[in-house]
């Protein structure tokens, strides 16, 4: 197959749908080519990825009007969560069976996670922000450094040409005012989202306090670029979150808690043309910062419990472009972590360095890619990741994917250097966890029929688990080891009346030691959804499946949670050319579930808003 068929094959294949990716209003506009820059760090059309990705566009997220950003999320395969409670409590998410804190989770390329926990809270970032998200299932470390081991998600913020204006109300107590304004400047433009929520919410914990826990929400992001000549263009971001949450005190006492999220980023992008090799060139320079404050005792701040991270980050890619069909990309990223902490931490800053270079190759009728980075993180062992891929067209409608890849995660300061206690102490001997996995990923097209089956095999050896010594003294220790196996089916369908899109997956998360499946994690999912527009109303029905899963209890020990499904359904009707009403129901069928054990979860929720477009 030549180099011109294969782009045809783009058009009518992959790119129309490759892991069902793109969004079914886009397809049917004919656009049919997407670009992702998560799992290489650069520019790269559908059909040159030798990985498992998924993107939602914002057309996604404007037909399934989510109340959270997880709604954008749990359609997606080989995806598991928990929640204990609605917004403003935490919530889990976990990527083909690993750990919570094994996805990296990034805005616009800024590093979000706390580094105490390790974790990153996606609730906090509201969907009225975000104007795209890619995903990157399986290891992403050779190109991202620490924390890729489950996969990457990229969150892009919220880009736009005209000013909209929202209100919504709803169950509970919801209340939501959000703007999005654009304003051109010469060869730039900036858009500005303001978006606040409010919500008496629903008992939380089931054994506490009989009571709502709400929240009160605001978020603001100003995202803009500028062209300053035909090479060189600036880009900017900064953003900020304020979330205040009750929650369900199980041992008495105050019930509030404050988080905020902060970033902010500057980027300048250079192109040039050397020797018939086109080169890309972005410096950046950012800071995220997480902070979450537990009001213990009321208003004294003497008794508050903080954990805030603090994280500078900068970076240098660059990406050269051969006619051949080779590209080779190299990058260095250095971060700065700092700690602020009512706990009086041993240790509370490191630096962290990281080196990477990745290759690739395009061929008539088969792709390759290789990639390997170095990282230095302060007072542990440096650490070198790689991945292998390879792709093959079988034929015109067919196309096999192979990669192999190793991952690892950085121990966090609650590990390392958490102070000495009565029943517990950071380990600062701990090594990093570490991971190497195999996918095979078989492609097909046909018609208006996409389909894709993926095949993959994790192993995750030194993870980090609390011990107790003959004394009850709980520490950290590289003890564990997970085998990890699945497999994900998806197909997508362009009906005369509507687009259907499908995927069951099965995953098996396994202690090596014990032989159980990890807890909070399903081995079986399924997830249906059908858009359509009847009328001027645009129609959208998801249908979610998950399998039962485990939890454990201090007292109980080893618990199951039954399997449950979910029905919603979200309708948009336009008044005008420039008013529209939308309304969504969540929980249709009002079932009754824990994805926690002993955490209530929402029951049957209505959703009414307008929006006004100028």
């Amino acid at each position: 197959m030549n180099v011109n068929n294969k782009k045809t094959y783009v058009s009518r294949a992959i790119q129309s749908a490759l892991l069902t990716c793109m969004s079914t209003a886009a397809i049917a506009e004919g656009e049919l080519e997407t670009i992702t820059v998560t799992a290489n760090r650069s520019e790269q059309a559908m059909v040159s990825s030798l990985s498992s990705q998924y993107v939602i566009t914002r057309t996604d997220i404007e037909k399934i009007q989510p109340h959270s950003i997880l709604d954008l999320l749990k359609n997606v395969a080989g995806f598991d969560f928990t929640q204990q409670g609605g917004i403003g409590q935490q919530s889990s998410v976990f990527v083909r069976g690993a750990n919570s804190n094994h996805t990296l989770v990034l805005l616009d390329g800024i590093r979000l996670s706390s580094a105490t926990l390790g974790t990153t809270e996606l609730q906090t970032i509201s969907p009225e922000q975000i104007e795209r998200i890619e995903i990157v299932k399986g290891p992403r470390a050779a190109i991202w450094g620490s924390d890729a081991i489950g996969g990457v998600i990229q969150i892009f913020t919220r880009k736009s040409t005209n000013t909209t204006i929202s209100l919504k109300t709803g169950s509970d107590g919801y209340q939501q005012a959000a703007i999005s304004a654009s304003l051109t400047h010469g060869d730039g433009r900036s858009t500005l989202t303001i978006n606040k929520e409010k919500s008496d919410g629903f008992d939380v914990l089931a054994s506490a306090e009989e009571d709502d826990d709400g929240y009160d929400y605001l978020s603001i992001a100003l995202k803009g670029q500028q062209s300053l000549s035909k090479q060189l263009a600036v880009d900017w971001l900064v953003q900020t979150n304020q979330n205040d949450s009750e929650y369900d005190n199980a041992y008495g006492g105050n019930n509030e808690a404050e988080t905020d999220n902060y970033a902010w980023l500057a980027r300048v992008s250079y192109e040039t043309k050397l020797s018939g090799m086109n080169n890309f060139t972005t410096v950046s320079l950012g800071e995220n910062k997480d902070s979450s404050r537990n009001f213990k005792l009321g208003s004294d701040p003497m008794f508050d419990s903080l954990f805030e991270t603090n994280r500078d980050q900068f970076s240098v890619v660059n990406h050269s472009a051969l006619n051949s069909g080779v590209s080779v990309t190299v990058g260095v990223d250095y971060n700065i972590e700092k700690i602020d902490s009512s706990t009086a931490f041993v240790n509370e800053e490191r630096n962290v360095l990281g080196v990477f270079a990745q290759t690739s190759l395009e061929q008539d009728s088969y792709d390759l890619e290789a990639a390997i980075r170095f990282d230095e993180v302060e007072d542990l062992d440096s650490e070198t990741s790689f991945n292998l891929s390879t792709g093959k067209e079988l034929t015109d409608t067919l196309r096999l994917v192979a990669s192999y890849g190793t991952g690892f995660k950085t121990p966090t300061f609650n590990d390392l250097y958490y102070p000495s206690g009565v029943y517990s102490s950071g380990n600062a001997d701990l090594k990093a966890e570490t991971s190497d996995s195999a996918e095979l990923i078989l492609q097909f097209q046909q018609d208006k029929l996409t389909a894709s089956v993926s095949v993959y095999k994790t192993n995750v050896e030194n993870l980090i688990q609390w011990q107790a010594d003959a004394n009850f003294v709980y520490k950290p220790q590289n003890i564990a080891k997970v085998n990890i196996q699945g497999i994900e089916a998806e197909a997508q369908y362009i009906a005369e009346y509507g687009t259907h899109n499908v995927n069951f997956s099965i995953n098996e998360s396994v202690d090596d030691t014990t032989d159980k499946q990890l807890i909070r994690r399903s081995k079986e999912h399924f997830n249906y959804s059908f858009s359509t527009t009847v009328g001027d109303a645009d129609v959208y029905v998801e249908y979610q499946y998950k399998g039962k899963s485990y939890d454990e209890d201090f007292v109980l020990g080893r618990l199951t949670l039954p399997s449950y499904s979910l029905l919603n359904l979200a309708v948009s009707y336009p008044i005008t050319d420039n008013l529209s009403v939308n309304g969504r129901i969540s929980n249709g069928l009002d079932e009754e579930y824990q994805s926690a054990y002993n955490y209530n979860t929402a029951g049957q929720k209505w959703y009414f808003g307008l929006t006004y477009s100028l």
